[in-house]
């Protein structure tokens, strides 16, 4: 008798359920864990994986704003720029504090997307936020080429790079075809 009570309480102890990792933790932390996996993926070039990492932490947390931006970075790199642009939209919002990146990359999104004034308007808030943004200097360099204005095109591009940006090979192309 003693030997199937102590059989029932092991076999109840190793199948009462126990509280999942997410559980445990609060959705902030898990979402913060979520993006910092989603860099991860990035950097080792999986941009597919990152985006689900990315899409997981607004999920986990949908006020969590840097998952926001890792999504919204992604689908710029694939030239999904209205999905790009609604996810920048939203990393600005719930942003604690303002997000340069994210406006200059709204901005270079929208000047892209042809809405070249409302881009500008970002553009120059990432850098009134923070004048060395390098981004915001290549942004500004796509929308003076846009406008035909080699010389203030080549300024901020070269600022830009100056700072550390790393300008996309389709913008020196146009810079030199467009812009000369």
């Amino acid at each position: 008798m003693k030997h199937a009570i102590l059989l029932i309480i092991i076999l109840a102890v190793l199948f009462l359920p126990t509280p999942s990792y997410a559980e445990d933790k609060g959705p902030e932390t898990v979402a913060v864990e979520a993006t910092e996996k989603g860099w991860r993926y990035f950097g080792i070039g999986d941009k597919a994986t990152a985006l689900k990492r990315f899409r997981q932490a607004t999920i986990l947390d949908p006020g969590y704003a840097p998952a926001y931006y890792g999504v919204a970075y992604i689908y710029s790199l694939q030239d999904r720029l209205s999905l790009a642009i609604q996810y920048y939209r939203k990393a600005i919002e719930l942003a604690d504090s303002p997000d340069t990146h994210a406006y200059s990359n709204l901005g270079l999104a929208l000047i892209k997307l042809g809405k070249r004034a409302e881009g500008l308007q970002m553009v120059q808030k990432a850098l009134a936020i923070d004048p060395d943004n390098s981004e915001a200097h290549i942004g500004l360099a796509s929308f003076y080429c846009a406008e035909k204005n080699g010389k203030l095109a080549r300024e901020h591009l070269e600022r830009g790079k100056s700072l550390g940006a790393q300008p996309g090979p389709e913008l020196i192309g146009l810079l030199k075809t467009t812009c000369p």
